[in-house]
């Protein structure tokens, strides 16, 4: 078990741990990483290889001796925005025909 999987909380919900992967390489992972927890000892390593992969930028967590993961960072938070302008900057001419 290495210091990251420790650090991993008992009681996290199974759904989450079941979207966790353990991964030995980064330029040898052929996934879709939507976060990365990082040992500080490879962080240098690690970052810029995350950030030349294809696709969206992968957030990360570094892991530390002195705690826990915080749970907050495991959350995707996803904003909806509506150009009202698009429609003339009458919102209510947007809903026409709903």
């Amino acid at each position: 078990m290495t210091h990251s999987q420790a650090l991993i909380p008992e009681g996290l919900p199974q759904a989450v741990k079941a979207r966790i992967q353990w991964i030995a390489s980064v330029d040898r992972c052929d996934c879709d990483l939507q976060i990365a927890m990082i040992e500080p000892s490879l962080a240098k390593q690690i970052k810029p290889l995350l950030a030349a992969r294809d696709g969206a930028l992968v957030g990360t967590i570094d892991t530390t001796e002195e705690g826990a993961i915080p749970l907050w960072r495991l959350v995707a938070e996803r904003a909806l925005c509506i150009n009202t302008t698009a429609a003339g900057g009458n919102a209510s001419l947007m809903t026409l025909g709903a």
